[in-house]
């Protein structure tokens, strides 16, 4: 029997039905932005997580001074953020076929021309995770400099779940510069943390818990691309392969390794489980010519079936790599987004702030809003051209 519909599409469907039902419940509690007669921002303010912050900001000391360490890392971002938007502009035009180095992430979108695909359940809780410790950081480093937090509070963009902390702003433009700059960095700063110890976690604690429990046998795949090497030599798709070129392959790992080794031009024999053998010669990858491309599609891992407490173990520890995978890119990812140099952003304030401690504010406002008008041309072509030369 199959379903018209597959359990995660419907999960999403119901997923979206709960948060709009939620939001019609609230409604009275909630402040809607529009655009046009559109609501587009659902928020909602409440007092949840300020005695936690209070709690933390009683460590002044620490927090003060991974505050100030923060600030330092912030603007050598905010720096390092505008140099690789520019450069990314200029390689558009100078290297057609080079990758983006941005790319916009909706969860469960495949975009064209994007390097990155979210899935939507590891998306949608990842994105929450880092927007809430985001904002938490802001709070805790705002209140152990004596700065009241007003409120905390839930935002829904679309059905895209978010959550903020709003300190006392009329206190925070009157603080000195440097307060100022530590509270506008701490969002990102704790970001970039927030993936440090994802990362960790995954190298030390469930990597190799996953490795224990996965058993790989080898690869296989279910599609190739057309006009690839693959689709040249006719590879089989559905079959297990776990041997290229006389070295074992038991893992999608294991390929990227021999594959690294590569060029275009090379050649790659891949044995089946039954010794079959199919030569194949790489050719330049369509989206980065340096790059081998083989052209196999929808890899995945072979393993060999283990007990039911083991299966049910290692899909947990799937599960958990995962989450803390998507955790570690979008937590480094947003946080470095939020360090360009664009008026409302992060970045964009502790630029205006610092320009506004060298020189009068009109004049430190026109520099700021001409960097923000270049910096948003250079991340909007950044964006689109790639999409719309995928979509060509």
């Amino acid at each position: 029997m199959s379903f018209p519909i597959s359990i995660n599409a419907l999960s999403i469907i119901i997923f979206i039905l709960v948060l709009f039902y939620l939001v019609y419940k609230h409604r009275k509690k909630i402040e809607f932005q529009k655009i046009g007669s559109i609501p587009i921002i659902a928020i909602m303010k409440t007092k949840l997580g300020i005695n936690f912050i209070n709690k933390l900001a009683k460590q002044k000391k620490f927090f003060r001074t991974l505050g100030y360490i923060g600030m330092i890392i912030g603007f050598l971002g905010m720096i390092a953020m505008f140099i690789l938007i520019s450069s990314s502009f200029v390689k558009l035009f100078t290297v057609p076929d080079a990758p983006s180095t941005v790319s916009p992430v909706i969860p469960g979108v495949r975009i064209p021309g994007s390097q990155i695909f979210v899935p939507f359940w590891y998306g949608i809780i990842s994105l929450f995770i880092v927007i809430v410790v985001h904002e938490f950081g802001h709070g805790i480093i705002a209140k152990v400099h004596n700065l009241k937090i007003k409120n905390t509070g839930l935002v829904l963009f679309l059905i895209l779940p978010g959550a903020f902390v709003e300190p006392d702003e009329e206190k925070l433009i009157e603080a000195k510069a440097k307060i100022q700059h530590s509270v506008y960095a701490a969002g990102p700063w704790f970001n970039v943390l927030l993936s440090l110890v994802a990362a960790l976690i995954l190298l030390f604690a469930i990597s190799p818990a996953y490795d224990a429990l996965a058993n790989n046998q080898g690869i296989t795949f279910t599609e190739v691309a057309n006009n690839s090497p693959a689709m040249q030599v006719n590879l089989p798709v559905n079959l297990t392969y776990n041997k290229i070129n006389e070295e074992n392959i038991s893992s999608i790992i294991d390929l990227e390794i021999t594959l690294a080794d590569k060029n275009p031009g090379d050649q790659m024999i891949f044995y089946t489980e039954n010794n079959e053998s199919y030569s194949l010669t790489l050719t330049n990858h369509p989206e980065d010519n340096s790059s081998p491309y083989i052209g196999i599609l929808n890899i995945e891992n072979v393993r060999e079936k283990e007990s039911f407490g083991k299966e049910i173990l290692f899909n947990i520890t799937d599960i958990l790599a995962s989450l803390f995978f998507w955790i570690y890119v979008l937590s480094l990812g947003i946080g470095a987004a939020n360090l360009l140099p664009v008026g409302p952003l992060d970045g964009g304030r502790m630029l205006f702030t610092f320009l506004k401690s060298k020189f009068k504010e009109k004049t430190a406002k026109t520099i700021s809003t001409n960097i923000t008008i270049l910096t948003v041309l250079f991340l909007l072509a950044a964006l689109i051209i790639p999409i719309v030369r995928a979509l060509i």
